[in-house]
């Protein structure tokens, strides 16, 4: 019997919504007020997704939303990456 060996991939959590152009990984979201941000810690990036899209913000508070503001607040704005890991072939 033969064992296949599948190359690596990268860790694409939230690839629909892009990821980091330097790694091709997404760190998660998190929610400013009502707009939604997914970063790179690794690479200090973050980009913006969309306004309302889930209704975890509605359970998060204002402190919560200050705590997600200040983890990103010197982060850089970047284009994330949309290949096909994130289904763009």
């Amino acid at each position: 019997m033969s064992v296949l060996q599948f190359p690596e991939q990268p860790n694409t959590s939230g690839a629909y919504y892009g990821t980091c152009p330097k790694c091709r990984k997404s760190d998660g979201f998190l929610n400013i007020g009502r707009d939604l941000w997914s970063h790179c810690d690794q690479h200090q990036t973050k980009w913006f997704i969309g306004k309302n899209l889930f209704s975890d913000s509605e359970q998060e508070t204002w402190s919560d939303w200050q705590r997600n503001g200040e983890k990103l607040e010197n982060y850089t704005e970047i284009e994330p990456y949309y290949g096909k890991e994130a289904g763009n072939v």
